[in-house]
């Protein structure tokens, strides 16, 4: 392969050269100078048009941004179009100052494998990139759907969770509302039975106070029938006690008068009235 001229340059990493005559897709690393022919050769991997050497220089003295060629198939296709004009621009740039038709054959053959390999390669990375598109699109659809089903279970289980909450809200409220009334109907029963028992307690109170009353009348009216009692029976017994003493009294004498009387004829008989 003939080069006109090979120049060392310093090329940024990430940059990558499609149809050059000394790489095959070669990306620069920042340990090392790529060596690649600069030229009538060579093709500018930036805007993928044959270049000069004084016009790459030019353009990159300007310093203008690099743009970084994407792998998809509106490249590629520009790309194929780019090979035509490479292929064109290539065999007559190398046929200027060379005579020898079979050496000119000889580097157009190797253009040629060269494009050739460029385009085998590219329509691998195509069918690699639609390959791994598909597959993309495959588990996307896939994660859409398992999404979808994963929407579907939250919705089903918060529609179950709220209607649960809705149910044991309604039994919570109905539980409540009975206890209150429940509550409301205890307090009224106590107020009930406490006033009822405030009137039991004020009527036994006053039963009470009716029964000492009683009871204080009947002690004295018991103490006045005692007393009156008493002394009924001291009048009686006095009066039994004069009463006696008068008979005793009327005894002795008749006594005394019948001693009287019969004591001569006692002692006739040899008795004495004192000993009867």
């Amino acid at each position: 392969l003939a080069v006109v001229k090979v120049t060392q340059l310093s090329i940024k990493p990430g940059t990558l050269f499609y149809g050059c005559s000394l790489s095959n897709q070669c990306t620069a690393t920042e340990s090392h100078h790529h060596t690649v022919s600069v030229g009538p050769l060579c093709v500018c991997g930036l805007n993928r048009q044959p270049c000069s050497k004084q016009v790459w220089l030019r353009r990159r003295r300007q310093k203008r941004p690099q743009r970084k060629i994407q792998k998809n198939v509106i490249e590629i296709l520009f790309f194929f179009c780019d090979c035509r004009s490479f292929i064109s621009y290539t065999y007559f740039c190398v046929v200027t100052g060379q005579n020898d038709v079979e050496e000119k054959r000889r580097h157009s053959i190797l253009d040629i494998a060269i494009l050739q390999d460029h385009i085998a390669l590219q329509c691998e990375a195509l069918r690699r990139v639609q390959s791994e598109r598909a597959d993309l699109r495959r588990r996307a659809r896939d994660m859409e759907q398992k999404l979808q089903h994963e929407r579907q279970d939250h919705r089903d289980i918060y529609w179950d969770l709220s209607r649960q909450y809705k149910t044991m809200q309604t039994k919570l409220t109905n539980k409540v509302k009975k206890l209150e009334q429940e509550v409301s109907q205890l307090k009224e029963d106590l107020a009930l039975s406490q006033e009822e028992l405030s009137k039991e307690k004020r009527e036994r109170k006053q039963m009470e106070q009716e029964k000492d009353a009683i009871i204080a009348d009947l002690r004295q009216k018991l103490d006045n029938i005692e007393s009156d009692y008493e002394k009924i029976l001291h009048e009686t017994l006095d009066s039994l006690s004069s009463q006696l003493s008068v008979t005793r009294q009327g005894w002795e004498d008749e006594s005394a008068t019948l001693h009287q009387k019969y004591k001569e004829p006692l002692s006739e008989f040899g008795l004495n009235a004192l000993d009867l």
